[in-house]
């Protein structure tokens, strides 16, 4: 982690700084911060690296005949009108699509503003 200075250890899980390097041999060296010592671990079990993910959706495909297009590196799908309905297909909704978000309470609201158009589609306003 790259605001991680130094390690923190819980249980039998480690916080460490920014990986440096790894050696053949399985020796993980780590930055200490600007003004201090790099250092190693050599009893390293297994790494997991966590960069963040893209959209995807398999079961939605060519056959689907849905325009849906997740674009790789850039957190977005299109076309989707605010992260939630599909633009073409108001009745399908995606809940929990925008990033940096406190989620849970932006899944409630989502899941009720979803609720609200699918149970009020019959001589409601319709989606812009």
């Amino acid at each position: 982690d790259s605001s991680c200075e130094e390690m923190r250890e819980f249980g039998n899980v480690a916080l460490v700084p920014r990986t440096q390097s790894v050696d053949d041999d399985g020796c993980v060296h780590f930055s200490r911060g600007e003004n201090s010592k790099e250092w190693a671990a050599n009893d390293v079990d297994v790494i997991i690296f966590c960069s963040g993910y893209d959209y995807s959706f398999p079961f939605i495909d060519r056959e689907s005949n849905l325009d849906l297009d997740c674009i790789p590196g850039e957190r977005r799908v299109r076309p989707v009108y605010e992260q939630l309905w599909h633009a073409y297909c108001p009745s399908l909704s995606f809940v929990g699509l925008p990033h940096s978000v406190v989620p849970f309470p932006l899944y409630e609201v989502q899941s009720a503003a979803v609720v609200s158009q699918l149970t009020s589609m019959v001589g409601s306003v319709p989606l812009p």
